[in-house]
């Protein structure tokens, strides 16, 4: 604390004494402590400056309250008003000095006087008249106080927009009477102006700015401090240009209805409530003007003056749509591309590092990857070989059935070689085809209009980097199962319908039928699951960029690589995309290659080649199926290979001899295929 001069502490004294002969009665003193002497302890000046003030305010709130209780009893004519006046402030004396509780209501009037006069003082750089000798009585001096705190408010306001400003807000709309609008572009921005708000916008976690921004949204903010109730402080003004005439609207501004307005607390309301709201607090200006002067013009009326802000807010929103990340636009724009859309686009946001090494959005680029599906249906011929292969007997074991049994490992492990093998096959003559299929004459040449994003300048092939990714059996529903490493929901069907056929002697699947409970034929459960399961063969046609290092199986993602890290070194397969005209651009090569593929049929191409090959091809035995064991062989012959269904064993105990999956399978070979 500030040890006071001799001068100072004169000062004081002589201010404290000049008081108490002026008010003898309020220098009465009770166990030692007089009213003013609390008022002088609690001057916040500290030099006794206010304390005549506060003592004259409270004797003449004395005299009015004393009034207050004799009139109409006779004294206002000659009565005794004084010792009224005396006996009421004895008897409150220990209330107000503090040494007991406040009796009555009175007492309080020194309380909101103490209060007060800190407030004035606390406030004094805001308050106009800065003089408190200038204010007669207490009313007047805490209406200078309300008008100190909406100043301080507009002035706060007014920093805090300057802030902002550098966080991506800008203030659109200001009037006479104090209203400030703020458009909002950003996430920080939302969340700078949205600070005490529910909004979603404006959230530190699960922030949604970005999402609406992406979807056309176009956000405001009315700033309306000076309003008791929290909630009606700040509004949410939301556009759309993109916005049908037939939507819901909230307001019929021109040229853009408002969508929607929130109150602070994020429930969504009408205009009418907003303007309620800014009419209190007397940003739209004199409620009464209108009806004091009929000559007013309505564009300033409080109504005109509402309907001016939202229209210039209307008018700023169409000339200045939101911000879409370019990520958004390319979306909208590859969906709405022309001619037969054969070819899928995956898009991801770019991320990259900031100067603080913290990896952060890139909203002016996009990462896109190219591929296109081919789904063919799974042959008779394989069908039926991957189901044999299931319910082979293997040293006597067969499928289980049970609840909560197993396939036994042999099978399992003979039936994910022939699968994968199916696969391996079909997957050389796929990538066969497409390299025919890119070196065809027909194929479209490299030139100033066409191919500069899939082509390659040497070649002048439209189409270079392209290549067969990710073939697989494939069901509807499609997911990833655990059996080896191209297992799918694929094998998860057929290990069901393996239970469902006669061929297993041991098979659950029972049917009503014609001729009363039966099972299954081969046939009959390979129609069953293409129309069940939609059995299929999957492959995936990718494009990808020239200087792109594909992966390949044994060259997996390291571990320490971001997630969202796109395209990091061993992801190379997207493409970047930096501005529109870099979308559009892809857009269109993307209609002419899906017009070659069409128009030249490489899914027909591929279809063909598949039948063609060996992979489709089955030799049939012209000897009747036999049984084995109590099992029905369907299109086997073990005859002439030396291979005997009893001897295909892997742990089976008394085996004189193991035989391994890759031999079995060897002898299958020969067995089934042509």
């Amino acid at each position: 604390m500030k040890k006071l001069t001799l001068l100072e502490k004169m000062i004081i004294e002589g201010r404290l004494n000049n008081v108490e002969k002026k008010f003898p009665l309020l220098a009465l003193k009770h166990n030692g402590k007089s009213l003013i002497d609390r008022f002088s302890k609690e001057d916040p000046s500290g030099n006794n400056k206010y304390l005549a003030w506060m003592t004259d305010a409270f004797q003449d709130m004395l005299i009015r309250y004393a009034g207050d209780l004799t009139k109409g009893k006779g004294f206002e004519k000659g009565g005794n008003i004084d010792s009224i006046i005396e006996k009421i402030y004895k008897e409150n004396l220990p209330s107000l000095v503090g040494d007991e509780p406040y009796p009555t209501g009175f007492v309080k009037h020194a309380e909101k006087i103490i209060e007060a006069v800190s407030q004035f003082h606390t406030l004094l750089p805001h308050i106009k008249t800065k003089d408190i000798y200038s204010y007669e009585v207490l009313e007047d001096l805490i209406q200078a106080i309300e008008d100190a705190k909406n100043k301080k408010k507009m002035a706060d306001q007014k920093k805090a927009i300057k802030q902002g400003a550098k966080s991506g807000g800008a203030v659109v709309y200001e009037n006479e009477y104090g209203l400030t609008v703020v458009r909002v572009d950003t996430t920080k921005a939302a969340c700078f102006f949205g600070q005490g708000t529910r909004w979603c916008i404006a959230a530190r976690i699960e922030n949604q700015f970005e999402n609406y921004t992406n979807q056309g949204y176009v956000f405001y903010y009315v700033l309306n401090p000076k309003h008791e109730d929290r909630d009606n402080q700040k509004f949410a003004v939301l556009f759309n240009p993109g916005w049908s005439e037939r939507d819901r609207v909230v307001h019929t501004s021109e040229p853009l209805p408002v969508v929607e307005i929130f109150d602070a607390a994020d429930d969504s309301i009408g205009s009418s409530t907003m303007f309620s709201a800014l009419v209190e607090t007397g940003v739209l200006g004199d409620p009464m003007a209108a009806a004091k002067d009929t000559r007013i013009p309505r564009s300033k009326t409080v109504h005109g003056v509402f309907d001016t802000m939202l229209n210039t807010l209307s008018v700023h929103a169409d000339r200045n749509p939101a911000k879409q990340a370019l990520t958004s636009y390319a979306i909208g724009e590859f969906e709405d591309r022309e001619g037969n859309q054969e070819f899928d686009a995956s898009f991801k946001n770019v991320q990259e590092a900031g100067e603080d090494g913290t990896m952060r959005q890139e909203r002016s680029k996009t990462a896109v990857r190219m591929s296109k599906q081919i789904i063919l249906n799974v042959p008779m011929g394989v069908f039926a070989n991957l189901m044999k292969a299931l319910v082979t007997a293997t040293g006597g074991q067969k499928i289980q059935t049970a609840p909560g049994q197993k396939l036994p490992e042999f099978n399992k492990q003979f039936y994910t070689k022939l699968r994968d093998q199916y696969i391996d096959k079909a997957t050389s003559v796929a990538e066969e085809q497409l390299k025919e299929f890119l070196t065809k004459e027909e194929m479209p040449k490299v030139n100033e209009e066409q191919g500069k994003l899939f082509g390659d300048e040497e070649s002048k092939n439209f189409i270079s980097q392209v290549r067969i990714k990710d073939v697989r059996f494939w069901t509807e529903n499609e997911k990833r199962l655990s059996i080896g490493d191209k297992a799918t929901a694929f094998d998860d069907a057929m290990i069901s319908l393996a239970r469902q056929w006669e061929g297993n002697p041991v098979a659950m699947g029972d049917v009503f039928g014609k001729d009363g409970m039966t099972k299954y034929t081969l046939k009959e459960l390979y129609q069953f699951a293409r129309q069940r399961y939609a059995l299929s063969f999957h492959f995936m046609v990718e494009m990808f960029p020239k200087d792109a290092k594909v992966l390949t199986k044994d060259k997996a993602v390291p571990s320490n690589i971001p997630v969202p890290l796109v395209p990091s070194p061993e992801q190379p397969q997207y493409y970047i995309l930096s501005d529109r005209k870099a979308v559009k651009r892809f857009v269109e090569e993307v209609e002419w290659i899906e017009e070659y593929f069409i128009g030249y049929g490489f899914d027909r191409a591929l279809r063909r080649a598949l039948e063609e090959s060996d992979l489709y091809t089955q030799r049939k035995s012209r000897r009747p199926a036999r049984r084995v064991k109590g099992m029905r062989q369907q299109g086997f012959d073990f005859e002439g290979t030396g291979l005997k269904p009893d001897r295909i064993k892997s742990d089976a105990p008394g085996s004189r001899r193991r035989v391994t999956v890759d031999e079995t399978l060897s002898r299958w070979n020969k067995i089934i295929k042509g």
